[in-house]
């Protein structure tokens, strides 16, 4: 019901339906969640803290309010108390990406791709397994022009894990970038005959013809793409652009 208040623009009869529901189950960590998230929405910061941090003094492994919790600090222009939140979820939970990634994504919009890179590699170290960190240390090695460095784990994790096609797409996202398109095109072919109904190799692919000027075979590529697998949105916006 306070969802579909919020449809029809009418939050203070959202946050009314919420607080009832509070009352009805009090203990209901789903409904303060959504009582926090509407707070934070109306710019009520306090409030929406406080019901993050009530959540976390009973359950303080919760830690997707814990993660909820920095990001709403970070949007009140906390900063400094943001990156303390996701600190103790990389200390309380280093199994979990959320904690370096957010700590790598604060990093960079300080500037400081220095401190990002420190945190994914920590967690990298940690869950060589997690695409999100592996894909989030691969954006942050392009972003300071280290080609070589991301190329060649790409690589090594392409070797270690040889059905897996992410690290594949990967290396072509770095090869496109270092505008050596015919090894880009490779990786990304290569991606695909892992997992041919992934789409962002094949996206990848288009994007390299598109550069190339080869229309042609750009639009094959993304009709080819939608018919193996309908449910590509970005293969559609870019047909639809060309």
């Amino acid at each position: 019901l306070s969802q579909a208040h919020l449809v029809n623009n009418e939050p203070n009869l959202a946050l009314d339906t919420l607080r009832a529901a509070l009352k009805v189950n009090p203990r209901s960590v789903d409904i303060r969640i959504a009582l926090a998230r509407l707070h934070a929405s109306r710019k009520e910061f306090d409030q929406a803290e406080e019901h993050f941090r009530e959540i976390l003094a009973e359950a303080p492994d919760n830690q997707r309010v814990r993660a909820d919790l920095g990001d709403l600090l970070l949007f009140a222009g906390r900063a400094e108390d943001a990156e303390k939140e996701y600190r103790r979820i990389e200390t309380q939970a280093p199994q979990i990406p959320a904690g370096y990634i957010k700590q790598a994504q604060l990093h960079l919009r300080r500037q400081d791709t220095d401190g990002a890179l420190e945190a994914l590699e920590r967690g990298f170290a940690r869950n060589p397994e997690s695409a999100p960190i592996f894909n989030s240390l691969i954006r942050v090695l392009v972003a300071r022009q280290d080609f070589e460095r991301a190329a060649a784990l790409c690589r090594e994790m392409a070797t270690r894990y040889p059905k897996n096609p992410i690290p594949l797409n990967a290396l072509g996202n770095v090869l496109t970038a270092q505008k050596d398109f015919d090894l880009a095109r490779a990786a990304f072919e290569k991606a695909i005959e892992r997992q041919p109904l992934w789409q962002p190799p094949h996206n990848g692919l288009a994007r390299v013809y598109l550069v190339q000027g080869r229309m042609e075979e750009a639009i094959d590529r993304l009709e080819t793409a939608i018919q193996e697998n309908p449910n590509n949105p970005t293969a559609y916006m870019t047909l639809g652009n060309l």
